[in-house]
């Protein structure tokens, strides 16, 4: 990286030359200067990436029935013998009662149809509806863009939102509890889908089997969820406050 630091001046920092700030940016990187460059190692795009959803949203009227649900799939994350590190896995939820497991996954889509995804639903309540469809790599960051261009000009920029957000995370060697998800879905159900300001949750999966995101050791960046395994992000629009 390339940065400007507090004092004015400008460095080129890497794992031997200046190692403590190339340390602190990977994972701190606005605490400690301005990175001006980034310099990647790039990987081929994939020809295509299989997404998936499963709607369960009639499920989030019980928070005894969601809890299941999320235990289900946390147990599929860390013992599954499907789960590897092809998959991402995440719930979405929202103030109109949406509650979608989704994902990605980078394989053959027929056998992620027949084989994974029937592995990953096993034993949860019938989903309304499931799909799973083949993306090209372009459409399928259009499809997390949601509408927004992929292609944005180095000058002149300005699309921003407000909002206000909360990230929580979980660790692996505490997986999540039923009481704790129960308590989680009751407040939602109860406080949540009747709230007056547009909010929505992401339980995004960290960890698990295979994670790539755990792979590297804690003292690797200055990243500090190397033991996640779920993370709690809930955004509350605010445009209308």
């Amino acid at each position: 990286m390339d940065v400007v630091l507090a004092d004015g001046s400008h460095i080129h920092t890497t794992a031997t030359s200046y190692p403590d700030i190339s340390y602190a940016l990977r994972g701190a990187a606005d605490s400690f200067g301005i990175v001006t460059t980034f310099y990647l190692q790039t990987q081929p795009a994939p020809s295509q990436v299989i997404s998936f959803s499963a709607d369960f949203s009639s499920a989030l009227q019980s928070a005894d029935t969601a809890a299941d649900i999320v235990l289900g799939l946390q147990d599929f994350a860390l013992s599954s013998p499907y789960m590897d590190r092809n998959i991402t896995l995440e719930i979405y939820m929202n103030v109109f009662g949406q509650f979608v497991v989704r994902g990605w996954y980078f394989g053959d889509a027929e056998y992620f149809s027949r084989t994974v995804f029937s592995a990953m639903l096993s034993g949860l309540p019938q989903p309304a509806n499931r799909t799973v469809q083949s993306r090209a790599w372009l459409d399928a960051l259009a499809d997390i863009a949601e509408g927004e261009p992929l292609s944005e000009p180095l000058t002149g920029y300005n699309n921003h939102q407000t909002f206000y957000s909360k990230s929580v995370v979980t660790r692996e060697a505490a997986p999540l509890t039923r009481g704790a998800l129960q308590s989680f879905f009751a407040y939602v159900i109860s406080k949540g889908l009747t709230a007056s300001y547009p909010w929505n949750t992401f339980i995004s999966l960290y960890g698990g089997k295979d994670s790539q995101i755990n792979r590297p050791a804690a003292q690797a960046a200055a990243y500090s969820h190397r033991d996640s395994l779920w993370v709690f992000q809930v955004r509350c629009n605010v445009t209308t406050l």
